[in-house]
């Protein structure tokens, strides 16, 4: 293990992204603030890295505590060479269908969050030399019917995110994002049982690892965008210049994953959430309501 010389914050700190990202920002030579509302799993992280990790558990909604979060890890890092967001949620079905409560909670962490944060990091960010790598999703340039709150959200962090690529330069900041398509990781499986749209299923799910090597490649270069795989991108960019097509194609496009779905969905019949994974409260009742039945 590389001695700590550089420092990190990772938010969504106890995913599957952050699982495979963290250990190769250590080995990079950065000491990762892991900031995530899944107290139990930053444990697990912080009893595999030690002291190469600092647990930071928040809820991203909650912007008092954020803030004093993000105090926490300035006292112990006195600079920032490298922020990556990269935490999201995703709550799935018709939009007039979801609960309200859902609505602010999910632009809270997609999007206030992130904002949020850089706006509180970036006086104390190393100025030349720090990176900023915002994680957003392919459904930034093709909207997803029954995760329109997710599309809202990921179309207004991609905004967000070139503009602020813009405006750092002056400050030599690197801002990029990576834009991936359907990653395997427990949230993916959470929200497929819920229903969520086989859109995502054109291809393979990426492997956590996969995403967190661009990641991390993405602080490295500073480009503006990385998109994962680069095919879907040729096809989501096609449906952008003609959003016209979107609702006669989509359905189309959505037959053809729900096959590589069912298999998906069958080979992960018998998986858990990793323990603390937190469930909102429309969710538990529903399935209390489950088992009653």
């Amino acid at each position: 293990m590389a001695k700590a010389t550089r420092t990190a914050i990772l938010t969504g700190g106890a995913g599957g992204v952050a699982r495979a990202l963290t250990p190769l920002l250590i080995a990079e030579g950065y000491r990762v603030a892991l900031i995530d509302v899944n107290a139990t799993g930053l444990d697990k992280m912080a009893v595999e890295h030690g002291d190469a990790v600092l647990p930071l558990p928040c809820d991203l909604t909650d912007l008092a505590a954020l803030t004093v979060t993000l105090d926490k890890a300035r006292e112990a890092f006195g600079a920032l060479d490298l922020l990556c967001n990269n935490a999201g949620v995703t709550t799935t079905g018709p939009f007039v269908d979801v609960e309200a409560a859902s609505i602010p909670r999910d632009v809270g962490i997609n999007l206030i969050a992130p904002l949020h944060i850089i706006h509180s990091v970036a006086p104390w960010m190393r100025s030349p030399g720090g990176a900023i790598v915002n994680t957003i999703s392919l459904a930034a340039i093709t909207p997803l019917a029954g995760s329109s709150v997710y599309s809202a959200t990921k179309f207004g962090l991609r905004g967000f995110n070139i503009a602020l690529h813009m405006e750092m330069k002056a400050r030599g900041i690197t801002v990029s994002g990576v834009l991936p398509g359907a990653i395997d990781t427990p949230m993916l499986l959470k929200e497929t049982r819920e229903g969520a749209t086989a859109l995502n299923f054109l291809g393979d799910p990426l492997k956590p690892e996969t995403v967190a090597k661009t990641i991390l490649r993405a602080s490295r270069e500073g480009r503006l965008e990385y998109y994962v795989p680069y095919s879907e991108r040729i096809l989501s960019s096609l449906a952008l210049f003609f959003p016209a097509l979107i609702p006669t194609i989509y359905p189309w496009f959505e037959r053809m994953g729900v096959k590589r779905q069912k298999a998906w969905l069958a080979a992960h019949a018998r998986d858990a959430l990793p323990e603390g994974t937190p469930i909102p409260e429309h969710e538990r009742k529903r399935e209390k309501a489950h088992v009653g039945e």
